[in-house]
This record gives C-alpha cells, structure tokens and sequence, in this order.
C-alpha cells in the first residue's frame, strides 16, 4: 500500500494501524485511529476530499467524528 501512495502527488497522507509501523515511509503514523482523530481534531477541512481506508477493526469513523 505505501509503494502504491508514493506513486501519486498526494497533498497530505496520515497512516494508521501497526503494519505501518514496519514499513519504509515518510508520512505521518499513528498506531491506532483514536491516535490518528487527536492529530486532525481542531483543524478545518474545507474544499477537499478525505479517503478513509481500512479494515472494520481499525475503527476509522473516529477519525470522521472529529471531524463534524
């Protein structure tokens, strides 16, 4: 997954989830997705689309929740 985001021009990637820890790459990481809603809760998202991806485990709408 990192090999194929590096193959495009993305404005601002964040990972999450232990795997990533393992691998090679320059974005931001967090190990869990309650981590990964701290970092982006307060800021304002306006004109842009947000990609989510992730198993059901992973929790990611916690992420979305901060968000509103």
């Amino acid at each position: 997954i990192v090999d194929q985001i590096k193959k495009y021009s993305w404005h601002t990637v964040i990972l999450v989830g232990g795997d990533f820890d393992k691998t090679n790459h320059s974005f931001p990481y967090f190990p869990t997705s309650a981590n990964a809603a701290e970092s982006v809760a307060g800021q304002h998202f306006e004109n842009c689309y947000i990609l989510l991806k992730g198993s059901r485990s992973m929790q990611m709408e916690k992420i979305i929740e901060v968000m509103k």
